[in-house]
């Protein structure tokens, strides 16, 4: 057997200069050219991952921000409804107050390590005893468009409620008696 590009012994000395020179023509490397559109391309595609994780990385800064003021708004409706804010309170009689609109008020340091502020605001439903309670988070920032985030629940009005449960009691004592 013939090892590759190796020549028969007694070949012709024509043959063997012929094949010898072919095989060092043939390519030992890449053009210059080659190299210049392989780097143009490499650094396209490193601009392109590069901008990538800077959208990426700001997308997932906002859905922070997002999910924190959506938890805010959550705990201030829970303290709302609870009748723990503002002067949505019991008074001595056992009546829950209607809660009041508030705001815009920041919010205590232990509540959270960014500057956010809420407001309340109540309004009465359209149907009657029912209220509706809005509650706003925005971000305290100078920013240009600060991040702003609300939600509503309707409520029963606490006084509404107050005055059926003492018509229930008075009734269920007139019953009795």
């Amino acid at each position: 057997r013939r090892a590759r590009g190796s020549v028969a012994i007694g070949a012709p000395r024509a043959m063997k200069r012929s094949f010898s020179s072919s095989s060092r023509s043939s390519r030992q490397g890449l053009s210059l050219m080659e190299v210049i559109i392989a780097l143009a391309i490499l650094g396209l595609a490193l601009a392109a991952i590069g901008e990538l994780i800077r959208v990426g990385a700001r997308n997932a800064e906002v859905s922070r921000k997002r999910t924190t003021a959506q938890l805010l708004c959550e705990n201030k409706l829970a303290e709302i409804k609870a009748g723990w804010l503002g002067q949505s309170s019991t008074l001595p009689t056992g009546q829950m107050m209607r809660p009041q609109p508030i705001g815009p008020v920041e919010f205590e340091p232990r509540e959270t390590d960014q500057p956010w502020m809420y407001t309340v605001n109540v309004e009465p439903g359209e149907t009657e005893g029912l209220l509706v309670v809005e509650v706003m988070v925005e971000e305290v920032t100078e920013a240009y468009r600060p991040l702003r985030y609300s939600l509503v629940m309707w409520m029963i009005d606490p006084e509404l409620e107050w005055l059926q449960t003492q018509a229930v009691e008075a009734a269920e004592e007139g019953a009795g008696g």
